[in-house]
């Protein structure tokens, strides 16, 4: 085998899809039944502007930059999505303080047509939300991730992808030889895009100091439509965006 992908997830059906169109014969491996069976399809499908991370880190990089691919695939390839916008409301004047700087590093990571709003222009455009102030990103979106999956996994078999479902690696030996649940294999290349089982993928290779600390949401369902984009508090922690409205 030329390449092997670890995980079926949307991130290793883009790298298997690019490798493909490159040429390579691509395996993608999945121990599940169906491929984004995990983070993938599990959230909440925010198409997120880039305002949340720090310049010149890759997550600033890549959101900025995988916002517009995701949006230009999306359009190609008839993927139900919508820029429908977002707010991060402040509740409390200590939290205008943070705005600020949240429009601030939105902007230096390029994230465009961020504006402050009061406490009177909130509402039209969330007719409910009543806050002080917020952040106006109108480039957030969202989409439906388990069409994206299909539309994923239909190019990829047009492309003569082979996609080994039910297959769990259970360890790696010399680099190239994978031991899996449905038997050996042989890469010249191995991709780890494992998602949350990604560092065991990891140790397995020898790299040591690599933990994955998973956070599990919980999602509530409303009996009436209550907001028209999305409405995000003023993150009160680095490990979590807080409590909001999708």
């Amino acid at each position: 085998m030329e390449v092997v992908v670890i995980g079926g997830g949307i991130v290793g059906c883009h790298m298997a899809y690019r490798l493909a169109k490159e040429g390579k014969e691509v395996f993608l491996l999945e121990k599940e039944k169906a491929l984004g069976e995990h983070t993938s399809t599990r959230n909440s499908g925010v198409i997120h502007g880039g305002i949340y991370y720090p310049q010149e880190s890759l997550k600033a990089k890549l959101c900025v930059r995988g916002r517009h691919l995701t949006y230009e695939f999306l359009q190609n390839h008839d993927v139900p999505h919508w820029k429908c916008g977002k707010i991060i409301v402040a509740l409390v004047a200590s939290e205008l303080k943070a705005l600020e700087k949240l429009k601030k590093q939105g902007e230096d990571n390029g994230v465009e047509n961020l504006r402050l709003i009061d406490e009177a222009e909130v509402p039209k455009i969330e007719p409910r939300v009543r806050c002080l102030a917020a952040l106006h990103s109108p480039e957030t979106g969202i989409l439906d991730m388990a069409v994206y999956i299909r539309v994923m996994e239909r190019m990829l078999k047009v492309l003569g992808v082979t996609i080994v479902k039910q297959c769990k690696v259970l360890s790696i030996e010399d680099h190239n030889t994978l031991r899996t649940t449905r038997g050996q294999m042989e890469a010249e290349m191995i991709i780890n895009a494992a998602g949350l089982y990604s560092d065991s993928i990891a140790r397995m290779c020898g790299l040591e100091g690599y933990e994955i600390i998973p956070h599990k949401g919980d999602y509530y369902n409303t009996t009436e439509e209550v907001i028209r984009g999305l409405v995000y508090p003023v993150p009160d922690s680095p490990y979590s965006l807080g409590i909001h409205l999708t």
